[in-house]
């Protein structure tokens, strides 16, 4: 129930920002010249929304390898990745309900890994 949840909030944000991108950037007689050409155009990327879902699914199904592999050879790619992007994913996932960020939910349960992107103070 809860990935139903979280289909239709990413779902939503995603159109509005789209509808919202499209009003913006496109000029009135563009949108309508686009409109009778969105179902073709949907047909022309959705072979790369497939292969985006298709690698979001294996990095899910390979998560519980690498955090073995991670463990043991001593390879914690979290602290690195907080270096580089410091507080702002978890600045950005603050933005959104809870049930919109469990994707990571998995690593707040396991010791020495960040909570809502935050990491332990050393």
């Amino acid at each position: 129930m809860l990935l139903v949840g979280l289909l239709a909030v990413v779902t939503l944000v995603t159109l509005c920002g789209l509808a919202v991108c499209f009003v913006v950037c496109v000029d009135r007689d563009d949108r309508r010249e686009h409109r009778a050409q969105f179902g073709s155009r949907l047909r022309a990327v959705s072979p790369y929304i497939a292969g985006l879902a298709l690698i979001l699914l294996i990095n899910k199904g390979l998560q519980a390898y690498i955090e073995r592999f991670s463990a043991a050879y001593g390879l914690e790619a979290s602290s690195w990745f907080y270096r580089v992007e410091g507080d702002f994913v978890s600045g950005f996932q603050a933005l959104f309900p809870e049930g919109a960020v469990f994707y990571n939910k998995s690593r707040q349960s396991t010791p020495g890994h960040r909570a809502r992107g935050r990491m332990p103070s050393t």
